[in-house]
Parts: structure tokens; sequence; C-alpha cells
């Protein structure tokens, strides 16, 4: 744990108010996710894995025997379907009525000062989640060839669906932003041209769904990363691909299953039909 004072003189940049605090975690890593889906789809390929890329999935239907895909390409038959599809989860699994909400976040990516340059490039420089205000937070990475990336950690996010969601990143969101970083960072950040639009697909407690379709057994899914669980990605492949083989997992999937929120709501409902109970000071 850092104080204050303890922040400012490890990491000049950061201006954190007296009454702030850090815990850094020394054995954290950044990881380059392009680097790391192109390692997995490699060694996927390695085991003998098809890959079809850049082919959107239109529609799914299971039978007694195999479960049918209809891609934009072509229709494959197979034993068992996977669907880990992000904020489409709702759009391709609407029977299950998941608790579901896609919201639209921005990345930004700047230049630092002149004077941190060496410093945010530096290998010993960290990663940060920024909690400014109760329940809100942003983000920021060190610098790479793109820049330092920050965004506003479900702060700004707007509720959307993933057919019709905005690519387009407006000047305000830019300078939004620039603000944050002209409050709690020391010097002057230069926008770059750079900037991207992701999805969030959260769950009501931030955890993830890994579960079997209620009526088709042969079809299990993932949905809910709620933005922070690309880091988990091999933990949580083993742990689908064990329950849509019907093996049991080494992990307790019991509780990312996604009956979780229907047990909230019905202790919830019981709640509020009970009778009124003493009070208590």
């Amino acid at each position: 744990m850092l104080t204050s004072e303890e922040i400012r003189e490890r990491f000049p940049p950061f201006r954190p108010s007296r009454d702030e605090i850090g815990l850094l975690e020394s054995d954290g890593l950044v990881l380059s996710p392009d680097r790391c889906i192109s390692g997995a789809l490699d060694r996927a390929r390695r085991r003998g894995a098809t890959l079809w890329l850049d082919e959107p999935l239109v529609r799914w239907r299971s039978g007694s025997t195999d479960v049918r895909i209809e891609t934009a390409h072509r229709e494959v038959s197979a034993r068992r379907l996977v669907l880990a599809v992000g904020g489409w989860t709702p759009g391709l699994l609407p029977e299950l009525e998941l608790p579901l909400s896609v919201e639209r976040v921005v990345q930004h990516w700047f230049d630092p000062p002149a004077g941190d340059r060496a410093r945010f490039a530096s290998p010993d420089f960290p990663a940060w989640v920024w909690e400014h205000e109760p329940g809100k937070s942003w983000f920021g990475f060190p610098s790479t060839e793109r820049g330092v990336k920050v965004g506003l950690h479900r702060d700004t996010g707007r509720d959307t669906r993933a057919e019709r969601l905005e690519r387009r990143v407006r000047a305000d969101e830019t300078a939004g932003a620039q603000a944050t970083l002209d409050r709690y960072m020391r010097g002057r950040f230069t926008p770059r041209s750079e900037a991207s639009v992701c999805m969030y697909t959260t769950t009501p407690d931030e955890r993830p769904i890994l579960d079997r379709h209620p009526e088709h057994p042969r079809v299990a899914y993932f949905a809910g990363g709620s933005g922070h669980c690309f880091k988990f990605a091999p933990a949580l492949g083993a742990l689908l691909a064990r329950i849509a083989e019907g093996v049991a997992p080494e992990l307790d999937p019991a509780p990312y299953r996604a009956d979780r929120f229907a047990s909230r709501s019905a202790a919830a409902a019981g709640l509020r039909a009970s009778p009124p109970g003493p009070r208590s000071t």
C-alpha cells in the first residue's frame, strides 16, 4: 500500500490528492491482445483447428443429434457448439433473457509530456486503475508505439446494441479524456488521432456467465466479460470447453451459472411480498 506522497515520489506523473492511497501489484504485467490472440490462433491451427475468420454468425439451431450453424458464407453441422459472442449474445440467445447490458466505451491514445516520455515507456511504469469518484474509475497503460492508452471504465458508457454500435468517436469524448488527464496527471498530454470504440457486455454482479443452454444441452455459452475478462481467457476457455464436453471442470462453475440471477430475483420478490417486521434502531 502506498500513501499519496509515496505515489508521487515513486511515479511522479501521478497527482493524487492527499487523502488518496494506492495498491501496487508488483507482479502485474501488460498483455498485448493482438499478439495473444494471434498466438492462440496459431496454436489452435497447429492442433488441427479449422478457422473461419471474418465470417459473422447468422443463426444456429440444435437438433437431437447435432447443432447446425449458419454463417454469412456457409452452413455446418457439429456435435457441440460454444457461443462466445460478446455484445451479440442478447441477439443470438434471446430466449434466455440474460441480464446483460451492452455499453459503448471509448479508448483514447495520447502522447505523454515530452519530459515524461522515457518514464512512460519504462518497463517499470505500471498500468493503473484510478477510482476518482465512488464507483467510477479511469484507467491507463504505459506508453507503446501507439502512445499512452486511457479510458473511462463504466463512466461514460451508453447502453446500446452490438448491431447499432456507434463507432465514431466524438470530439467531446476526446476532450473528456483530456480533461481527466489534465486533472490527475502532471504535464500536458497531446491526443493522437487514434481512438476506438469497444463494448462492455456486463452482468449485474460484473462476473461472467459460463453455462449450458437449459433447453439445448449440446450448446454452451460465455457472456458478460464486463470489460475485464480478456486476461482470464485461457482459464475461462478451458473451463468452458469442459462444460461443453459435459466433463466436470476442476473449478466449480456454480458461481458463474446464469441461474444465480434467477435465484436473486426470486429472493427479492419474496422479500417484497413478506409482511413488515418489527423495526429496530
